[in-house]
């Protein structure tokens, strides 16, 4: 149990830090890149605003699945509410957020590289994490690997308690740090906006 532990608090940060510089890299490359095209079109508002329902899709699931697992990812195996339909909510509706948050620089080069970068640090992330809980819970699992799919959700309804203990102060934090998701998303969107109204020159154009 102490070695579960540990190891998960070790992970922990490293994977916070990537997540945080691939964050970085993203605004890096909005602020210096610009799509082809001289002014916002209709294709843009629709790549915004379907990055706005995305970032809102992020903030309900982290909030919902750190509801089922805050407090206690290494005591017990979460198998109830989001965790019933895949084994990595937290890891899927951030991912969501992350796309969301490409889609306000109306690149579509740009989203479809933090689609699969971001999957591919979860991914890496997810594997490490299975590891120990493996050590952790065994043969339970293992059968829970062979039911449930790695990320992906299937879209059905989830098996909810009608009753369930939650601790608050995770709920909380899980809360806080799904507003940057939000700030990212609005952030994007004004650098769009300031290259398209040449207020803020950038440096390349994608598309």
């Amino acid at each position: 149990m102490h070695s579960m532990t540990l190891d998960s608090t070790r992970w922990k940060p490293g994977r916070i830090l990537i997540t945080r510089l691939l964050a970085a890299c993203l605004a890096v490359t909005a602020v210096l890149s610009h799509h082809v095209a001289e002014t916002c079109s209709v294709g843009d508002f629709v790549l915004a605003g379907l990055g706005l329902l995305l970032i809102l899709w992020c903030i309900e699931g982290r909030i919902w699945s750190s509801i089922f697992i805050g407090g206690r990812k290494t005591e017990e195996l979460g198998t109830h509410g989001p965790y019933a339909l895949c084994r990595n909510p937290l890891y899927f509706y951030s991912w969501l957020g992350a796309i969301g948050i490409a889609c306000a620089t109306g690149m579509v080069s740009v989203i479809v590289s933090a689609a699969f970068v971001f999957w591919l640090v979860f991914h890496l992330t997810i594997r490490a994490e299975e590891r120990n809980l493996l050590r952790l819970h065994g043969a339970e699992y293992l059968d829970y690997c062979q039911n449930i799919p790695r990320f992906f959700p299937p879209l059905r309804a989830s098996v909810i308690p009608s009753t369930y203990h939650i601790y608050p102060d995770r709920v909380r934090q899980t809360i806080a740090e799904a507003r940057w998701f939000l700030f990212g998303w609005v952030l994007m969107l004004i650098i769009h906006l300031l290259h398209a109204e040449r207020l803020f020159p950038p440096l390349l154009s994608l598309r």
